[in-house]
């Protein structure tokens, strides 16, 4: 169900001067070029929306946001949710979506998943057009805005619409804490057209997110622009929101919740002055790239720090002329104080539209546009590892480079290139952001194209894993090995063990360091405690088991062998194969189980000629009668795969077949064995026997038309203080 909720509004308190005294360090000069060593990987990438692809707005303005499953991106009027591999889930029109006539405007998207509610938010402004030329005279406005009602973005959502007449919204921008949600706007005047503010709507999120609209409101008024609400990626019940005022960072704190009372407060710090230049030079054209300038273009707060990023004018170090840089401002909410405050560019060339985000582990990653008078517009990305040094990033590494420059939307020398890059954690990796820009391609008849990528500061982390040895049980017992991880190298991260090769009929937990059932997750070092619980069914045997750590793309195991039933017998099947050397050409089953696929490779030296073949079968073997079948492929079928001296082992020969067996092109041959596993437990001890029963019937024609099946049966019992004995019953039944 679409809920267009009818607002609820509360008055704010009186917003004041904060009453902490900020500190007030001396302001740094930014370092225009402050590089260390690059250590940010890309752990994938694609192609993500571009222009005919379901939109013909320019520029893009692209967005991304991540949960555990999807990522969800969103551009001028079409959004579009991909798997992590760049497979496309559904894409879908904004104007549709948030019922927009197509007389109007959808534009400027936000889109952020809060992992603390497990929901998407997705934000735009809907323009009311009145015809003009080929464009739009803006005669209304307002803020459009969807919640999802779960975790999957393909699913129903809850919207919304907020309105302030005689004026429409520019740039909305989006927050979230724990308990609140933000939305920012500037006002334009519809007439004469300027800029008369800006204002935010403060909502409980608890009902938001149930299709409930509870807010308190604000309007600012002339020369207060750009306020951009924050993104809290830890717990927060405080909402933060900043502002540049060109000297100054002014930075919000909003407290209470709807409807019981809002409180804002604000402190502006100091810093360098920000003087942003407006374009850049690129590559094939005079024409330039258009930069927004003035306004945050990204701001995340994480564990009480909060970074934003800017447009500045710098000097790069080694060059002589002032550039399109990157200013990276980071804060402390606790203290309100400025930790850090400089540029980072580069000589000859231009950095515009930083994108931010924290990973799960406090490191931070940047992406960014460049150009230059060699370069098309293309996508960078850096990061500062929470152990480098302060006002520094690392080397940049390129995510993209550009094919064509941008020419489509131009004037007095500039063309359109966006208000903004985007960047979001990914819940499901701790150590992966992932980040959406804008590049023009070739290809794309020179149109805007945007890149998805995931990427990962490296912070050096590995890990070793261990275990104490093999387990013993009995079926209906318990057993256990310590599993230990240590950390090799790095900033330790979380850990995530997972179990495979329990045999059915069997479960297991971890405990101690790192607990959960089946699987656990901590960060080393640390040992666990891993118990495997196996049951009356749980058939006899050696059983490979393999613990594997997983991080992101980093994996290690440790194996051991889970051994049931003290005295068991391992069972091992041998043949000779005639022919068999095509690659998976005979599969083989055990009581209908996937047994092997043989050869494994292609094996011409088995071409025409008979090949050794053996097998452990005991994890399959059942109590009672034991089918095994060959099946030859459906194709190599000039020559059939035949089978000879078969046979099954426990130490002594328990089934044998010396008999030449065609195994033809398509066709199946089937052998049979009889098992008896007697129970191994008698008065509450294991008892040491294994019993075998083989039938092998014999067909004989006799003269008097009678015909005698001798039924062989040969009992093996085994145990300690037992030999070998063996018995014969003969009978007879009619022809």
């Amino acid at each position: 169900m679409i809920v267009l909720a009818a607002p609820q509004t509360f008055n704010i308190a009186p917003r004041g001067a904060s009453t902490v005294e900020p500190s007030t360090p001396s302001v740094p000069v930014p370092t225009p070029q402050s590089t260390n060593s690059q250590s940010v990987n890309v752990t994938s990438g694609f192609e993500g929306i571009y222009y005919y692809n379901g939109t013909t707005s320019i520029p893009p303005d692209p967005q991304v946001a991540s949960n555990q499953n999807y990522l969800l991106e969103a551009v001028n009027s079409v959004a579009t949710v991909w798997k992590k591999d760049g497979t496309q889930v559904l894409s879908f029109s904004l104007y549709g979506f948030f019922n927009v006539s197509l007389a109007d405007d959808v534009t400027d998207p936000r889109v952020l998943y809060d992992n603390s509610s497990g929901r998407w938010f997705l934000s735009a402004a809907h323009l009311e057009c009145q015809p003009y030329g080929f464009g739009c005279s803006v005669s209304g406005g307002l803020v459009v805005l969807a919640v999802s009602k779960t975790s999957d973005p393909t699913g129903d959502w809850w919207k919304y619409s907020f309105r302030r007449t005689g004026s429409y919204p520019d740039y909305p921008a989006i927050g979230v804490s724990d308990d609140k949600f933000v939305v920012s706007a500037n006002d334009i005047a519809t007439a004469p057209g300027d800029y008369s503010g800006a204002q935010y709507w403060i909502f409980n999120k608890s009902l938001l997110i149930n299709g409930t609209d509870v807010h308190a409101s604000r309007d600012e008024g002339a020369g207060i622009t750009y306020i951009h609400p924050v993104q809290s990626l830890s717990a927060s019940s405080t909402l933060y929101m900043v502002e540049n005022l060109g000297s100054s960072i002014r930075l919000f704190s909003i407290t209470g919740l709807p409807p019981d009372g809002v409180a804002l407060l604000h402190v502006d710090l100091p810093v360098s002055n920000i003087q942003p230049i407006d374009r850049a030079p690129q590559k094939g054209t005079s024409l330039n790239v258009e930069l927004d300038g003035f306004m945050v273009l990204d701001a995340k707060w994480f564990q009480g720090k909060l970074w934003l990023s800017l447009h500045d004018g710098c000097v790069p170090a080694g060059d002589n002329q002032t550039r399109s840089c990157l200013r990276m401002i980071e804060l402390d909410t606790n203290k309100q104080s400025v930790i850090q405050d400089f540029d980072y560019g580069a000589a000859g060339k231009y950095y515009f539209y930083p994108a931010l985000s924290f990973d799960g582990l406090g490191n931070l990653v940047v992406v960014f546009g460049y150009s230059s008078t060699v370069d098309y517009p293309g996508l960078m990305a850096t990061s500062q590892l929470s152990s480098d040094p302060q006002r520094t990033l690392e080397q940049p590494i390129l995510l993209l480079e550009g094919s064509d420059p941008e020419t489509w939307v131009c004037s007095n020398g500039a063309c359109r290139y966006g208000d903004y890059f985007g960047a979001s954690p990914d819940p499901a990796d701790p150590t992966v952001v992932w980040v959406v820009g804008e590049f023009d391609e070739l290809s794309n008849q020179g149109f805007w194209s945007t890149w998805v990528a995931g990427v990962s500061a490296d912070v050096g982390f590995d890990f070793s894993m261990s275990n104490s040895g093999g387990i013993s049980v009995g079926q209906g017992g318990v057993g256990s090995n310590t599993i230990t991880v240590d950390l090799m190298g790095g900033t330790t991260l979380p850990v995530a063990l997972n179990i495979t090769g329990l045999p059915s009929g069997s479960g297991s937990s971890f405990s101690g360091g790192c607990s959960g059932t089946p699987s656990c997750t901590a960060a080393p070092p640390f040992s666990t405690t891993l118990t495997i619980q196996t049951t009356s069914s749980t058939h006899c045997g050696s059983f490979a088991i393999t613990v594997k750590g997983t991080v992101g793309d980093l994996t290690h195991t440790t194996s051991f062998t889970l051994r049931v039933c003290s005295s068991h017998v391992d069972y091992d099947l041998s043949w000779l194969g005639y022919d068999w050397d095509g690659g998976g050409e005979e599969t083989l089953a055990l009581n209908s189980k996937f047994l092997a696929s043989l050869p494994t490779t292609d094996s011409p030296q088995n071409a025409g000629t008979w090949a050794a073949f053996s097998l452990n079968i005991t994890s399959l073997i059942v109590q009672g009668v034991n089918t095994l079948t060959f099946t030859h492929a459906n194709f190599d079928c000039s020559t059939s795969d035949n089978v000879e001296n078969l046979q099954v082992t426990n130490g002594t020969i328990v089934y044998s077949n010396s008999t030449v067996q065609p195994l033809s092109c398509g066709q199946s041959l089937t052998y049979s064995f009889r098992i008896v596993i007697p129970s191994p437990s008698v008065g509450g001890s294991l008892v040491p026997i294994n019993k075998l029963i083989l039938i092998v019937q014999y067909v004989i024609p006799s003269l008097a038309g009678v015909t005698l099946i001798i039924l062989t049966r040969l009992f093996i019992e085994r145990s300690k203080d037992r030999k070998y004995a063996r018995r014969a019953n003969i009978s007879s039944a009619p022809s």
